[in-house]
């Protein structure tokens, strides 16, 4: 084969019901200069191997290597990137999709910028409940920034220049979180950059669905040394929770003062860089800003679609720690008082916020419109038509949906004769404290 302009390494573990998914979207690539490397780890039995091996015989771009130890992600990686011919290498994941320009745009952006070693790019994040797009930061003193909080790249949408890697700059093969340690280890004296549009579809559903433990400790360790070592800011009195930055609400639903520790911590960082000045001050705070606005939106609004607050509420202003508290307390008086609940609506809405709502809320109940769910059990409840809401003893009516609530309420007036003073949206629990400071 011609040396390639294009190095692409893919892990693959027990991938056989996503890899045709991921494989696809690689050869279908507008640009074809590549070859594409994919290890195959110590372990993975379950016919990935074989059907790697089935597409090689149709495209002789594919390289795969069987690990004959257990090497993990980062081992695997480093032996792909060793052996690689390309000038720029292409990280790729099993389970994702990449977008058919993507290598045409990020090797297009690296060829008119030499400067840039490492180019990422937005995703779009699929989950089994919708999807999600998610930004990065582009400008590099966002992204130094932005490094100490969060991982600041996707890492299956990077593409790297070949001599940024080398003898001494590798993937940690101990860390678990090993792209975020590559980035923290080389943010400092390495152009980066993320390209503002989307090339990767990025599934919740594989891989990345099942690996979160020990790569959020891997990242709480790596947070907690770069705010040490670059700010010297000390956060052992900070949860792991708000390390992390609220990204993983099965660990931060049984904590309500999340938040508040956001605002102390970002308030403590802002104080230790006007001392160290690590980053420019308007950029850091900057950033401080937009992680602010996140953490907001993981308490108040979760992962519910189609629904923007702007909202008033600065991390920096006076009295935001009692202001906070006291949103705190007015949400579980609100979730107190409502009593016995029916929860209109059972789709993605309902059940996200019923899994991750951090109060207690007695549903009796959940009704839906559609007959086919009707006598079935949806999170451990019946669920019953509206015609058998008046034979259930209920306080409330809490709507879960957001595109019909103005429909589903008149019926529910009109046609079922609720009293309106006991129907609600389900927003009342996330959003009611916030309503003063709305703009």
């Amino acid at each position: 084969m011609i040396t390639p302009e294009i190095s692409v390494v893919m892990p693959v573990y027990n991938s056989v019901s996503t890899i045709k998914r991921a494989v696809d979207s690689i050869l279908n690539q507008t640009y074809k200069d590549f070859e594409f490397i994919i290890i195959n780890e110590y372990g993975s039995n379950d016919g990935s191997k074989e059907y790697i091996e089935e597409i090689m015989k149709f495209d002789d771009r594919i390289i795969l290597i069987q690990n004959e130890k257990k090497l993990g992600i980062a081992g695997s990686l480093n032996i792909g990137i060793h052996i690689s011919k390309g000038k720029y290498v292409a990280r790729m994941d099993a389970d994702d999709e990449a977008l058919p320009d993507r290598f045409e745009i990020q090797h297009h952006f690296l060829l008119n910028n030499p400067s840039v070693s490492v180019c990422g790019t937005y995703i779009k994040m699929i989950f089994p409940y919708g999807e999600r797009l998610i930004h990065y930061p582009a400008e590099y003193e966002d992204i130094k920034a932005r490094s100490l909080f969060v991982c600041p790249f996707a890492h299956p949408s990077v593409m790297m220049r070949r001599d940024f890697f080398g003898k001494d700059n590798m993937y940690d093969e101990v860390e678990c979180a090993e792209d975020y340690e590559l980035w923290l280890r080389n943010v400092e004296h390495t152009n980066m950059t993320n390209l503002e549009e989307v090339t990767l579809n990025y599934y919740m559903d594989g891989v990345h669905a099942s690996s979160g433990g020990d790569s959020v400790s891997s990242g709480v360790r790596l947070r907690r040394g770069y705010l040490k070592n670059r700010l010297g800011l000390e956060t052992k009195s900070f949860d792991d929770m708000v390390i992390i930055h609220l990204y993983w609400p099965k660990h931060f639903s049984s904590c309500h003062d999340a938040v508040i520790q956001s605002c102390m911590l970002y308030k403590e960082a802002e104080r230790a860089n006007d001392i160290i000045k690590y980053c420019n001050t308007k950029t850091f705070r900057k950033n401080l800003d937009v992680l602010w606005t996140e953490a907001l939106d993981m308490y108040f609004v979760k992962h519910c679609e189609g629904v923007t607050l702007k909202k008033e509420i600065n991390w920096y202003d006076e009295g935001i720690l009692d202001y906070l508290s006291d949103c705190i307390k007015k949400f579980e008086q609100i979730a107190d008082s409502l009593g016995n609940v029916i929860i209109y609506g059972t789709g993605d809405i309902c059940k996200f916020f019923m899994i991750d709502t951090p109060y207690n809320i007695e549903v009796i109940s959940y009704c839906d419109s559609n007959g086919e769910k009707w006598g079935n059990v949806f999170l451990d409840k019946e669920v019953i038509s509206p015609d058998a809401i008046n034979s259930k003893h209920y306080d409330h009516i809490l709507i879960a949906t957001y595109d019909y609530y103005d429909d589903i309420k008149e019926k529910l007036i009109n046609e079922y004769n609720v009293n309106t003073s006991k129907i609600e949206s389900i927003e009342i629990i996330k959003f009611a404290p916030l309503k003063e400071r709305m703009c």
